[in-house]
């Protein structure tokens, strides 16, 4: 039976297993390119949680990181009703 688990360590198998002058890599070199990865993603996306959680505490407007980037601003408004603020908040 192929659960999600084993799916995902034959992909990355399969797309990490060459490494310098084509030679095939073993499996302790791939889990370890593959857990190093997922370590590295695991912090650098834990840090951007943090900083907008306290983006939001501590920001009067109350924008997070991905508001500043999508260039969208928070509304208390429930849908349908019109606000008076600008669209875009500077």
């Amino acid at each position: 039976m192929d659960t999600p688990i084993r799916k995902s360590v034959r992909w990355h198998y399969c797309k990490y297993s060459f490494g310098a002058y084509g030679k095939k890599l073993g499996i302790g070199a791939m889990l370890l390119r593959v857990l190093i990865a997922g370590i590295v993603y695991g912090i650098t996306l834990g840090i951007a949680l943090i900083v907008s959680v306290f983006m939001v505490v501590f920001r009067k407007d109350k924008r997070s990181l991905h508001d500043m980037m999508a260039g969208t601003y928070v509304t208390y408004s429930k849908p349908g009703e019109i606000e008076e603020k600008p669209a875009f908040v500077d």
